[in-house]
């Protein structure tokens, strides 16, 4: 934990001296902050089931946090969320689904667009039906990117796993998605992923019916 306090200062030089250059320094810090955030993480291992509380939580409050800590990330890549429907309530950690939203928002900034124009990632939830008397709340996290080719999208979360994409820009620890699978499976949530290669991809996070889970 000690490593983010020389971060949060150099961000103060940062911001105090505004220019171009560090404007770019800024944007280099808040990756690594990044990074650092996904070893804490990945670091405590087991004692993650010490870690948690679920409790219930209205999904508008938890999106909004990871949108505020990503914010900077998603604005230097010209990827603007467009929220739909969340008023739902689910079961989950608040701060563990946070962590969980923000990982994918980067890989939304991350694969964005090609061709300069603006990107979007769109967030909504909605109750669906998966059997007799049986519901989940469905939340979604579109973007508008380079989207994960057909062979890699069964394995994005798979630990180490950068695939084409991470071949091709350079930009990919393995370890996000990873991370994102490992916290859902935690909190009881079902995590997968739909793409097509040029067009997007869709994160799905599926929360069980609170009366199930109570």
């Amino acid at each position: 934990h000690e490593i983010k306090t020389p971060i949060a200062a150099a961000h103060l030089v940062a911001r105090n001296n505004p220019s171009p250059e560090m404007d770019a320094v800024d944007a280099e810090l808040d990756a690594i902050e990044g990074y650092v955030e996904q070893a804490l993480y990945y670091s405590r291992g087991t004692s993650l089931d010490r870690d948690f509380q679920i409790r219930e939580v209205v999904l508008a409050d938890v999106v909004r946090d990871a949108l505020r800590h990503k914010a900077r990330t998603l604005i230097g890549a010209r990827v603007a969320p467009v929220l739909g429907e969340l008023d739902a309530v689910v079961h989950a950690d608040p701060k563990w689904l946070s962590f969980v939203l923000g990982q994918v928002l980067v890989n939304a900034a991350k694969y964005r667009r090609e061709d300069g124009e603006q990107g979007h990632v769109r967030i909504w939830a909605e109750r669906r039906e998966t059997g007799l008397d049986s519901w989940v709340t469905l939340l979604a996290l579109a973007d508008d990117g380079i989207g994960v080719p057909a062979a890699d999208v069964g394995r994005v979360f798979d630990k180490g796993f950068t695939g084409e994409n991470g071949r091709r820009f350079a930009r990919s620890t393995g370890m996000g998605l990873y991370l994102v699978r490992e916290l859902c499976e935690k909190m009881g949530v079902s995590v997968w992923m739909e793409s097509e290669e040029g067009a997007g991809a869709t994160v799905f996070l599926s929360f069980p019916d609170m009366v199930e889970r109570a």
